[in-house]
């Protein structure tokens, strides 16, 4: 969570979908963490990263593979964007947004 700004806002997978601020979207990680057990599987794909003096950004398709505490096994596809700001020489994290492909 030290890469995230303390005023990130995040729009993600899990509710809530809009989060402001760091503590709350570590609450996010916390949740989904806890109902996972052993090992998590994630793969970055189709990475492209772009920037400035200022800012960056950054959007790939990850792969997330895992079991669940109840027994059923994880394996999905997000789209993640991210932007980064530069602030008193350090890149944080100033928003991203995670979604699932819709089925079709």
């Amino acid at each position: 969570m030290t890469h995230y700004a303390p005023d990130v806002v995040v729009y993600d997978v899990m509710p809530p979908l809009h989060v402001q601020g760091a503590p709350a979207y570590r609450k996010n990680f916390e949740r989904w963490f806890s109902s996972m057990q052993g090992p998590i599987g994630y793969e970055m794909n189709e990475l492209r990263v772009s920037m400035s003096e200022s800012h960056a950004f950054c959007h790939f398709v990850g792969h997330v593979k895992g079991t669940r505490k109840n027994g059923e096994q994880a394996d999905y596809w997000v789209r993640v964007t991210t932007c980064f700001q530069k602030a008193n020489g350090q890149w944080l994290v100033g928003h991203e947004h995670v979604s699932m492909p819709a089925t079709m």
